[in-house]
């Protein structure tokens, strides 16, 4: 695991210079988020050659799409706008759609969580004593609850840098217009 880290670390750690603790916790876990989220899509799509499963799965692997999406515009945005740059109107018109979307999507969330909590319970009388399916089926609840709790914190840190960015970009054009007065 290790090696892994020691892998991807100089593609988290690209462009941090100028960003605050906050903003550094926050891309982590959006590339976190962004694992765990294409792992679900990788199994959504897999379901689609299922006949049982098709809708469930057709409309899992959109939502997770559209998360990934949203996710790889808040890495984009943190590395490129962050701090002072103004989001330009057709960032905007995909970010505010994008958070729309996203913002409903914690109820699919919710579902998926309540569903996994449901199906660990009954998995967990039915195969007694062997210790690999708990392993499994606790992880399944695992990754549901940890994509859940972590988009809730996506979409409230990603209100709060558009809000951030917006007032640092409003402070720097005040600036450039009070410096070219005088």
């Amino acid at each position: 695991m290790s090696g892994f880290l020691r892998m991807i670390a100089p593609y988290i750690l690209t462009g941090m210079k100028e960003l605050t603790a906050r903003w550094k916790i926050f891309r982590f876990i959006c590339f976190l988020q962004m694992i765990a989220v294409a792992l679900q899509l990788l199994f959504s799509v897999g379901g689609l050659f299922l006949a049982r499963i098709f809708l469930l799965s057709f409309f899992a692997s959109i939502i997770y799409g559209f998360i990934l999406v949203f996710l790889y515009q808040a890495i984009s945005i943190l590395n490129y706008n962050y701090p002072d740059t103004s989001i330009s109107p057709r960032q905007k018109k995909y970010f505010n759609i994008l958070y729309l979307f996203n913002f409903l999507f914690i109820t699919f969330l919710f579902a998926q969580v309540i569903n996994s909590w449901r199906t660990t319970i009954t998995l967990l009388h039915l195969f007694t004593g062997h210790f690999i399916y708990y392993v499994l089926i606790i992880f399944e609840l695992m990754m549901m609850l940890f994509i859940f709790l972590t988009h809730l914190y996506f979409l409230i840190n990603m209100y709060a840098l558009r809000r951030l960015i917006h007032k640092n970009s409003e402070e720097t054009w005040e600036q450039q217009f009070s410096e070219s007065e005088n």
